[in-house]
């Protein structure tokens, strides 16, 4: 699953998404532009509840963005599944 947001210098600060915790067992990564911004794991502990999750992005990544485009990508671990993402977006 991939997704690619265009950017503008002031919403910068962190790819907020969205998930449902009845993913059980689901292991992925968020890759932003081909680079592994972090490594997810649900186990279904908190029920049937969506819930918010924000992951500031350093500024180094920041610093190598090129022509505005972040690609956000979700890559499921070896035998797993990645989680069921509702929405994405990016905040000041």
């Amino acid at each position: 699953m991939k997704y690619i947001l265009a950017l503008d210098s002031d919403r910068l600060l962190a790819p907020f998404l969205i998930d449902a915790r009845l993913d059980r067992d689901r292991e992925f990564d968020i890759c932003l532009n081909d680079t592994v911004f972090a490594t997810v794991n649900l186990d279904a502990s908190t029920g049937n509840k969506f819930f918010d999750v924000d992951y500031p992005i350093a500024q180094a990544v920041i610093e190598n963005i090129q022509n505005g485009i972040l690609n956000v990508k979700f890559t499921a671990h070896q035998g797993s599944l990645a989680g069921g993402i509702y929405h994405i977006r990016l905040l000041k």
